[in-house]
């Protein structure tokens, strides 16, 4: 059974078998680093403590997003 796509402009892509970490996270690091910024940026203005921006929370992050993710790396 095949499901459609309600986004006009999504392109599906298949998981790959051997993921590799580190060479998703070279292709992707400085996407994920402008993400992590807003996405501190977005906290510290919802909330009154200020919160600092270290390599252990932006590991965190990548991680997350990482395990969230197709691990396709696009062919540009």
């Amino acid at each position: 059974m095949f499901r459609r796509s309600s986004i006009s402009n999504y392109i599906p892509h298949k998981t790959p078998i051997y993921p590799n970490y580190k060479k998703w996270c070279i292709e992707y690091d400085m996407e994920l680093r402008c993400l992590f910024g807003l996405f501190m940026e977005s906290i510290n203005n919802d909330n009154n403590n200020e919160y600092e921006c270290d390599h252990i929370l932006f590991n965190k992050f990548r991680n997350m997003i990482y395990n969230c993710s197709s691990k396709y790396i696009l062919k540009y």
